[in-house]
């Protein structure tokens, strides 16, 4: 016999795309703050041997309903705090 629970849990998923050969913006730092929690994460890419694959970066809000977000891109210019609703994949792209 098996149960199954759906318990509702919030998510985002961000995607960075920025102009010249670094297009998916490896090494930037993503800063997430969720009500009084802080995350940084830095984009990296990962995967097998001599190979890898970028996916978009996925953060768990628990029951918030949206996160505020700031990116420190790879050439370490920082783009403007942003809120982003829950439950959508965001495509975040370096402005000019």
């Amino acid at each position: 016999l098996t149960e199954y629970f759906r318990i509702k849990r919030n998510w985002l998923a961000i995607r960075l795309q920025q102009a010249g050969v670094n297009r998916d913006a490896v090494g930037a730092w993503i800063q997430l703050k969720v009500g009084d929690k802080h995350y940084h994460r830095e984009l990296t890419i990962g995967g097998g041997h001599a190979g890898g694959s970028l996916v978009p970066q996925h953060f768990g809000l628990s029951e918030a309903e949206f996160a505020d977000v700031q990116i420190t891109w790879p050439d370490q210019t920082k783009s403007v705090w942003q809120r982003l609703i829950a439950g959508v994949i965001h495509k975040i792209i370096k402005s000019e």
